[in-house]
């Protein structure tokens, strides 16, 4: 769910027509318009902390291999599993050797491969409880000028002047080009 609850990504939108037609420009095409705005969105996400982000999910284990595709995870912060305790973040190539290490039997282990959960579970553990997942959740970009701004309402005005600066940028550079091809 997008951090901002009070702006669409409209009010970026009708500014950035402005500056075309002040520019006495050819019109925008809609989706330059959306590229311009989910640039500004970007360049102020790179900049904040995560912890805006951090969004809390409870799963339901019933496999060593868990979807997570539909949770936008950009990075795990940690994985709880409330019967059995903390999971151990380990790699791809480190969990295929767990099973050959007996003091490693008491614990569960993850990686993250893709949009997909690896998870390893000692041979003294008898099940996986239900986990919470903690993690960083990925930016959601606008495809329409109804979608909210996925940063907090104090930074959309920092999220207009970026947009603005990029539409000024590409109208002068579209100039430039036409004024060479005369």
């Amino acid at each position: 769910m997008p951090l901002s609850k009070s702006f669409t990504a409209k009010i970026v939108a009708d500014e950035i027509r402005n500056i075309a037609e002040e520019q006495n420009k050819s019109r925008l095409q809609p989706q330059d318009v959306i590229d311009y705005i989910n640039l500004g969105v970007l360049r102020v996400f790179e900049k904040l902390d995560k912890n805006f982000y951090q969004t809390t999910y409870n799963l339901a284990v019933n496999s060593d291999s868990l979807d997570i595709s539909a949770l936008n995870v950009d990075s795990i912060i940690k994985i709880v599993d409330q019967t059995n305790g903390k999971l151990i973040k380990t790699g791809a190539d480190e969990i295929e050797n767990l099973t050959d290490n007996s003091r490693k039997q008491s614990n569960i282990y993850y990686y993250q491969e893709g949009e997909t959960l690896r998870l390893y579970k000692g041979s003294n553990i008898s099940t996986y409880g239900i986990m919470r997942l903690v993690y960083v959740r990925g930016l959601e970009l606008c495809t329409k000028e109804t979608d909210f701004l996925d940063v907090p309402d104090k930074l959309v005005p920092e999220v207009l002047e970026i947009a603005k600066n990029i539409t000024y940028e590409k109208l002068n550079t579209a100039t430039k080009k036409v004024d060479k091809e005369k």
